[in-house]
């Protein structure tokens, strides 16, 4: 898959941007004439303006080539929406989609820091480190910082691990009773197609945890909740029939793309 370039600051856009969603709206004609009308929940379609500035002439360069490779409006690529959470089911630690060790026990329904209940405490009761970790399909070149807010009452080590291929990168953190987030951030430089995001929980220790978030960005974004679907679309093109940009001065170009997803739908 041909991924959407970060710039050199391992950043995918600059702020602020404009995202727009096209919903569907299905009705019901009933016979007495009246009409029942309600907003699709599922998006048909993602759009999104990014507009830069500033830019060196080695960032510009490598926007212009990719356009070109994608021969403009032709082909599709993929895209790291910038303000979504590439994770999957980002409060739901049961879903198949997250992968954690026997050892580790899941329990949800925990008080979050949001007021809400939707925080999960883990225990790992083994005597040895468990780990809870999801697999992604984004490129290992990226840049990207995964984060998650934490609690314990007794305090503890909670580490925070990005591993792709051989390449791997982790911090440990020490949790204590009062919710704070913690996070890590990198770019393992390697050639792959995924990347794990995970915690490790050491023996004999118990976590709360809420606000898992993976985003493709040097630090941490305002957390999004996410179902079935995450920021991470694979069916996504520019919509302009050219690509023009402004140089103010050397190392000093400003542009803006337009890219939308065509026809997508989406589960949860």
């Amino acid at each position: 898959m041909t991924f959407y370039p970060q710039l050199s600051s391992g950043n995918l856009a600059q702020y602020p941007l404009t995202k727009r969603l096209s919903r569907r709206v299905i009705e019901n004609r009933l016979a007495d004439g009246s009409r029942i009308a309600q907003l699709g929940l599922n998006p048909l379609s993602k759009g999104w303006e990014l507009a830069y500035s500033e830019l060196s002439d080695a960032e510009r360069e490598v926007l212009c080539q990719f356009y070109g490779s994608m021969e403009g409006r032709l082909r599709a690529f993929a895209f790291l929406d910038p303000t979504g959470n590439l994770l999957k089911w980002s409060e739901k630690l049961t879903n198949p989609v997250w992968t954690r060790d026997p050892g580790l026990g899941i329990n949800e329904n925990i008080a979050a820091p949001n007021g809400s209940s939707r925080a999960s405490r883990l225990a790992n009761s083994s005597a040895i480190a468990q780990h809870c970790r999801q697999t992604v399909a984004v490129p290992g070149t990226f840049t990207y910082c995964f984060s998650v807010q934490a609690r314990a009452d007794v305090e503890t080590t909670l580490t925070l691990r990005m591993d792709s291929g051989s390449a791997s990168t982790s911090i440990d953190t020490r949790v204590g009773s009062a919710w704070a987030r913690y996070w890590i951030s990198g770019n393992l430089q390697v050639a792959s197609e995924s990347l794990t995001f995970g915690l490790t929980l050491a023996a004999n220790s118990t976590v709360e945890i809420f606000g898992l978030q993976a985003t493709a960005q040097p630090g941490p974004g305002e957390y999004i909740k996410t179902l079935a679907s995450s920021a991470v679309h694979n069916s996504v093109r520019f919509l302009d029939d050219a690509l023009s940009f402004t140089s103010a001065a050397l190392d000093n170009n400003s542009m803006t793309i337009r890219l939308a997803t065509i026809h997508v739908t989406t589960t949860g």
